[in-house]
C-alpha cells in the first residue's frame, strides 16, 4: 500500500527533447518580450506557432510578459489586444488548461482555431 502512495507523488518525467523544446521556449519569450513596440504581436505570434508544445509555465510567462508590455498602453492599444483572435485564442487556451479541461500538448491543440 505504501508503494502506491508513493507512486502517486513521484512527479511524471517528461522526455528529454519535449523538456528542452519547453526551456527553449521560455528564453525565446523572454527574448522576444525585449523587441520593443512589435514585442506584443511577435509574442502572440510565438503563441499562435508553437501553442502545442507549451506548458503551463510557458503559457504563464508570455501571458505575463504581454501584461507588462502593455500596462501603460492607451485604453485603444488595450482595446486591440482584448479583439486581437490571437489574443483570445491564448486567453481560452489558458483558461481551458487551468480549469483541467483541456492540456497543451500534441494532443491538446493549442491555439489551434
Amino acid at each position: 500500500m505504501q508503494e502506491c502512495a508513493e507512486a502517486k507523488r513521484k512527479p511524471k518525467r517528461k522526455d528529454g527533447r519535449r523538456r528542452r523544446t519547453e526551456v527553449w521556449l521560455n528564453q525565446r519569450i523572454v527574448q522576444v518580450s525585449q523587441d520593443g513596440p512589435a514585442a506584443t504581436s511577435k509574442l502572440l505570434d510565438l503563441a499562435a506557432t508553437h501553442a502545442s508544445e507549451m506548458n503551463g509555465m510557458n503559457f504563464a510567462t508570455l501571458f505575463h510578459r504581454i501584461a507588462k508590455l502593455n500596462a501603460n498602453a492607451s485604453d485603444h492599444r488595450r482595446n486591440d489586444l482584448h479583439r486581437d483572435s490571437r489574443f483570445i485564442r491564448l486567453r481560452e487556451t489558458i483558461e481551458t488548461t487551468i480549469r483541467g479541461g483541456g492540456e497543451s500538448g500534441p494532443e491538446g491543440g493549442g491555439l489551434a482555431p
